[in-house]
């Protein structure tokens, strides 16, 4: 039940993450990388028009999941008929195995120096003898050769528990990767806040909904890269420090309008990139996940659209009415 839910929770976050970065980086940063937010009449109409876009997106979801599941069912319903049709064959089949004479087997003569059962030469006692011997040079070499593999096998079995003590590569290339993620985060966060509160709030609910579930992701890539669990929350909680290191540069950087134009703009692609690259494919992979199939795949699929529509909900709320909340700023 707990494994379940936890599935369960995750789905929804990571298609909710992909639906607030998409709706972050039309919604905010684009506009203002472009300098469209300064305008209101623009910015009504760009907002409708930046939804549309997200429907394309959307809609087109929504059909590669009925054509992958029409496929499925096809192949399901062509293996359940060739099962049928082998079925239906089978009673045909046995019948002649019945009605098939075997081979005359009492013309074969087994000759003197043979078993009846057609083992090894029975020559003679001696030869048996000579055979079963564990003095023979056969035998020692059999012997040798057997404890020069058990021999072997220990040994590789102590060199992959030492190997499991090492931490791969590719953990400190994640946490590296994580640390420059977590850095152009807060700068986007820093010239946001530097620019508008609203546009500070609504970056900062997309990099909530992005984090979470990257970060458990990436904590059970430490876990299976050779780090035990203590490693792993340490190296994962200085990978996201660069996060106030980008925040407070954001804020520097945020109060000249030429430095964060560019900002946002690299901050938007990067949003577009992680939403549309790297996490709308796992979206479908979870679908797709034959461990995840006890859940069911209407309920997944149930669970993935609210994620989706929620998180771009949330973003094209704060895009539209945010301009008539006050901060007191």
């Amino acid at each position: 039940m707990g494994k379940s839910f936890y599935k369960v929770i995750l789905m929804y976050m990571v298609a909710l993450a992909v639906g607030s970065l998409v709706g972050s980086a039309l919604l905010f940063l684009i506009p203002d990388a472009l300098g469209l937010s300064e305008i209101e009449e623009v910015m009504d109409d760009y907002v409708w028009k930046s939804t549309t876009v997200m429907g394309g997106i959307y809609l087109f979801f929504i059909i590669e999941r009925m054509l992958k599941s029409i496929t499925e069912w096809r192949k399901k319903k062509g293996n359940k008929e060739d099962l049928d049709d082998c079925s239906l064959h089978q009673p045909f089949s046995a019948s002649i195995k019945e009605h098939t004479p075997l081979p005359n087997e009492a013309g074969l003569k087994v000759p003197p120096n043979m078993s009846e059962r057609g083992a090894c030469p029975m020559s003679s006692t001696n030869s048996s003898n000579r055979l079963l011997s564990p003095d023979t040079p056969d035998i020692q070499n059999i012997a040798n050769v057997r404890g020069k593999l058990a021999t072997d096998s220990e040994k590789g079995t102590c060199k992959k528990r030492k190997e499991k003590k090492e931490i791969a590569p590719v953990a400190w290339m994640i946490i590296f990767g994580d640390a420059l993620h977590n850095f152009i985060d807060g700068l986007s966060i820093g010239a946001s806040f530097a620019e508008s509160t609203l546009a500070g709030i609504s970056i900062s609910v997309a990099v909530i909904c992005e984090e979470f579930p990257h970060e458990l992701g990436d904590f059970a890539i430490l876990l299976n890269s050779g780090m035990n669990k203590k490693q792993a929350v340490c190296f994962n909680f200085l990978s996201a420090t660069t996060c106030y290191l980008g925040l407070m540069i954001g804020i520097v950087l945020g109060e000249s309008t030429f430095a964060s134009k560019w900002i946002f703009a690299i901050a938007g692609g990067m949003f577009l990139y992680i939403s549309l690259a790297d996490m709308m494919p796992e979206v479908n992979h979870a679908a797709e996940d034959e461990d995840n199939q006890k859940i069911g795949k209407l309920k997944i699929f149930i669970i993935q659209n609210l994620g989706l529509l929620s998180g771009y909900g949330v973003m094209i709320i704060l895009a539209y009415f945010g301009r008539n909340i006050d901060f007191g700023t």
